[in-house]
């Protein structure tokens, strides 16, 4: 039997080699004073290389974040301070300075460990770097700026720390059920949800690599309502929007610039090709794991944390679907299920913010995109998700409004009485619901009284209505997972990951409709009409605005540009 190649780096660590908790104490006794380190960068980034040496790293322009191991997750001291360090209050010039200790090694290379570290930080620290080539893209008089020295220990931080958090589950971490890191939303705003932001932005200008998006995606996704009020105060959202649509232009100028083969005579035309696809990926991957949690977020969220970008936001996916189909990309072509999903993302941002905002974006999009919203305005076709035997919904009616309303409200995290700021995150537990209408959850008693008898929807009429839409379309199987589900939601759910109130709509519509419930039944539009009372309460980035935003000033002269040998851009109807 063949043995299976070591890997030389492992290998060259002997028997003796530190073990996990050893690593991890290193680092923490280096990064003691965050302003001064005891070690260079390059080895501290072998350090933590070390640490995660069971893991593979990530394929080149991917941000897919290697799995941990859960027992190095439960050492919450540790992943404590390496958050701290990265996130503390600092100014520009305080950041400055950090970057050039790491580029200056005064380490004591008798240490045998240091001088593995180093070795190994040697070996693996450029691969960081190559992903987005940041000293090569640079102008030749910030060059410097953008070093390996520099720059790669800091990528190497933010990439470690965002692997910590891919398997957190917001529920548990919030009510401060995981042993392993984050145990409780607080871990990861160590210095408050603004100084966080802030801190992300700043190293973002020093450090440009989309790994500090992806990791600020993956702490909304367990912070969430701690968090949305700094990403609206600090726009996050727009700063990344901006930075990649600068970045997607020079790779499409890159793009013009290539041969349609390059030479291997060429090898200088070789690496600034790979590292144009190189970089085109890794920040295709980023706004995927961005849109995906934000869009994953309460409907009342989202326009929070997309306002005065949200036609940014589609016209970046319009962008990034005219790169893909570019014939020199060739084997770094994007796979259709990354194309399908930056196509249905855009959509989406559109359809959310539609519903809110007067006419239509006046911006050209990849047909693509418009053609979604084609398919589902003249319902020409059932969706691919939905049985054959299931009846057609109707895109965007009151009674499909009705449905995603009373089944966000079973899944919601918050609290439902009016201006009531709790949330999972805050609170630490889970949150009761109404015994009635078993869908409608509290923060504790006091909110659950206010709203029985709140003046404008009291929910001693709000109860009884959702109860009663819930029982003639069958039972709450048919709008959330419930552990025995009736047999025809079974037959709905096979083979399929979708909420079961999205696949079973047809059918809620037509045994609605046997009980005489319309689209104008009184209990409908009350239910709607208080939803929207509460959600007002919590604020929302579309109040006060009714036109879209405006989009990149460029972005027409861009697209024409990249659709002169492609499908030409169209406008979403107006209709």
């Amino acid at each position: 039997m063949s043995q299976k190649k070591s890997n030389p780096l492992r290998a060259s660590i002997h028997p003796g080699a530190p073990t996990p908790e050893n690593v991890m104490d290193f680092t923490l006794s280096s990064i003691r004073d965050p302003q001064n380190p005891a070690h260079c960068g390059q080895c501290l980034y072998g350090a933590l290389f070390v640490l995660t040496i069971t893991a593979p790293d990530p394929l080149p322009g991917t941000e897919a974040a290697f799995k941990l191991p859960a027992p190095l997750r439960k050492n919450t001291p540790f992943w404590n301070s390496l958050l701290a360090f990265l996130v503390m209050p600092r100014s520009d010039e305080e950041v400055e300075r950090l970057l050039k200790k790491f580029a200056i090694c005064k380490c004591d290379l008798r240490d045998r460990l240091v001088r593995e570290y180093h070795a190994a930080g040697k070996a693996k620290e450029e691969d960081m770097m190559k992903r987005m080539c940041l000293e090569l893209w640079a102008p030749k008089e910030e060059k410097k700026k953008y070093t390996t020295a520099r720059c790669a220990v800091v990528v190497k931080i933010i990439q470690t720390l965002d692997s910590a958090l891919t398997e957190g589950h917001v529920r548990s971490v919030a009510k401060g059920l995981t042993e392993a890191w984050p145990t409780a939303p607080t871990d990861l705003i160590p210095c408050g949800a603004d100084e966080l932001v802030e801190s992300l932005l700043r190293w973002y200008r020093f450090v440009p690599d989309p790994l500090v998006f992806h990791l600020a995606a993956h702490i909304l996704h367990t912070c969430r309502f701690l968090l949305v009020p700094s990403f609206v105060k600090y726009r996050l959202s727009a700063v990344m929007f901006d930075s990649f649509y600068d970045s997607f232009k020079q790779i499409s100028e890159q793009l013009n610039k290539l041969p349609a083969v390059i030479s291997i005579t060429n090898p200088e035309g070789i690496t600034m090709g790979v590292s144009t696809m190189v970089r085109y990926h890794t920040l295709v991957s980023t706004v995927i794991e961005y849109l995906n949690e934000v869009l994953k977020m309460p409907e009342d969220c989202i326009p929070d944390i997309l306002v005065d970008c949200e036609t940014k936001a589609i016209q970046l996916c319009s962008v990034i679907i005219y790169l893909a189909n570019s014939p020199r990309m060739g084997a770094y072509a994007l796979p259709r299920e990354t194309w399908t999903r930056i196509q249905w993302y855009g959509y989406e941002v559109f359809r959310l913010f539609s519903a809110h905002l007067q006419s239509r974006p006046d911006t050209p999009l990849h047909p693509a995109i418009v053609d979604i919203d084609d398919h589902k305005s003249k319902s020409k076709s059932k969706s691919k998700s939905k049985s054959a035997s299931m009846p057609r919904p109707s895109h965007q009616s009151t009674a499909r409004a009705v449905m995603a309303c009373i089944a966000s409200l079973h899944a919601e995290n918050r609290c439902s009485a009016y201006k009531c700021p709790n949330s999972i995150q805050s609170a630490g537990k889970s949150f009761a619901r109404c015994a009635g209408c078993g869908t409608v959850p509290y923060c504790g008693r006091e909110c659950q009284k206010a709203a029985w008898r709140e003046e404008r929807y009291p929910h001693k009429r709000v109860c009884p209505a959702i109860r009663s839409l819930v029982d003639a379309a069958g039972g709450p199987g048919f709008f959330w997972s419930v552990s025995e589900p009736p047999e025809v939601v079974k037959g709905f759910l096979k083979g399929k990951d979708e909420e079961p109130w999205v696949l079973c709509e047809g059918y809620i519509r037509e045994r609605w409709q046997e009980a005489g419930i319309e689209e104008d039944n009184e209990n409908v539009g009350y239910v709607l009409a208080w939803a929207k009372y509460v959600d007002g309460g919590r604020g929302s980035g579309t109040e006060g605005t009714k036109s879209w935003s405006p989009g990149f000033d460029d972005y027409e002269a861009f697209i024409g540009k990249l659709s002169a040998g492609g499908p030409h851009p169209r406008y979403i109807s107006r209709v």
